[in-house]
């Protein structure tokens, strides 16, 4: 049983036949309820429910047996916390009444399975300082509500948790929201800008160049936006949250520039020697710089569009392994042959210009 109904046990101080639970339950002032009661056969499992609902409020009663089971040696009762606090004159006015037809103990599952005295007054005096007893004690008017799912249902949607439990009900508020928003753009953002970067295939087009600059800028305002709420937030909760924000966007921008200048060094380096090629592209065609290093940089030229690709080579003699994601058919192997550089596997020949 969970926080929204008080759960009491009911023994039998002598086990009870299947066949007589329900007019002794019946007999001590409840109503059975068939549509949601199982009473087949021996071998299965049985649930006999019974209720009372009157303007006290509403007890329910629950008899369950296993498969071969054929005596009843204990139930459950239960009412909501949203009851109102008659429902215990209620409740004990039938435990009562059933004592007088059978005798009976009663456990309470919220102390412990301790027993109880069958005095309603005795119960309500709660000495032993139950909290979720008093609060149906200090129910003066209240709500006849099954228990289970349909009171915590209740209890959720009215807020009810920090009224009845003093539990905080934690709402996040327009700057907290800010806050977060703020933070995942950054991820969102940080993540674009170094996917960005390191492509090893970029293009750039007359028109739509400023298009890869977008993410960039866009982290760069984050980033000085969280800058200014530091400064204004520094002593409070979300100075924390800022501050990973902004050493986020301040790895994600230092990782950039250290990238630029890493490309850019390895573009400077020494030249091994160029391959051109005038048939792939349709305005200028294609070069391949091979680098001392084992750097391999292509360029192809299109109308509007100029491409770039970054990789790199092996090479054993006059054989060149290539190690390059291209967006055109090219085989990975050529030999430098008589001044030219031809691909295996293909009619492409590329001539050599050395430095």
């Amino acid at each position: 049983m969970g926080f929204e109904s008080y759960l009491l046990q009911v023994n039998f101080k002598n086990p009870v036949p299947q066949t007589e639970i329900k007019d002794i339950i019946e007999s001590a002032g409840a109503s059975f309820l068939a549509g949601k009661s199982n009473t087949e056969s021996i071998d299965t499992h049985r649930e006999f429910y019974f209720e009372i609902r009157s303007a006290l409020g509403l007890t329910e009663i629950c008899v369950l047996l296993t498969p071969g089971e054929r005596n009843v040696k204990y139930f459950t009762l239960r009412f909501s916390i949203l009851s109102p606090s008659s429902v215990i004159d209620q409740s004990f006015a039938f435990l009562n009444k059933l004592n007088s037809l059978r005798i009976i103990k009663v456990l309470d599952t919220d102390n412990k399975l301790k027993k109880l005295d069958l005095s309603a007054d005795k119960f309500k005096l709660n000495k032993v300082r139950i909290r979720k007893r008093q609060i149906i004690i200090n129910n003066k008017t209240g709500l006849v509500i099954e228990g289970g799912g349909v009171s915590t249902e209740y209890i959720y949607n009215n807020n009810l948790m920090e009224k009845l439990w003093r539990i905080p009900t934690k709402k996040i508020s327009p700057v907290r929201w800010l806050q977060i928003l703020l933070f995942i753009l950054t991820l969102i953002f940080g993540s674009l800008v170094i996917y960005g970067e390191t492509r090893t295939i970029t293009q750039k087009t007359i028109f739509f160049d400023f298009i890869d600059y977008v993410p960039l800028t866009i982290l760069c305002l984050i980033a000085a936006t969280q800058l200014i709420r530091l400064i204004l937030f520094y002593r409070t909760n979300a100075g924390r949250m800022i501050l990973l924000s902004l050493a986020i966007a301040a790895i994600c921008l230092g990782y950039i520039v250290w990238h630029l200048k890493h490309v850019e060094k390895l573009d400077n380096s020494p030249t091994l020697f160029t391959a051109s090629n005038s048939q792939i592209g349709s305005d200028g065609g294609s070069r391949l710089y091979f680098k001392e290093n084992g750097y391999l940089k292509a360029e192809r030229s299109d109308h509007w569009c100029f491409t770039t690709y970054r990789g790199s080579y092996t090479i054993v003699k006059d054989t060149f392994d290539l190690d390059i994601r291209l967006d055109f058919k090219l085989g990975k192997r050529a030999i430098l042959d008589n001044g030219v550089l031809k691909f295996i596997d293909d009619t492409l020949i590329f001539e050599i210009t050395r430095p």
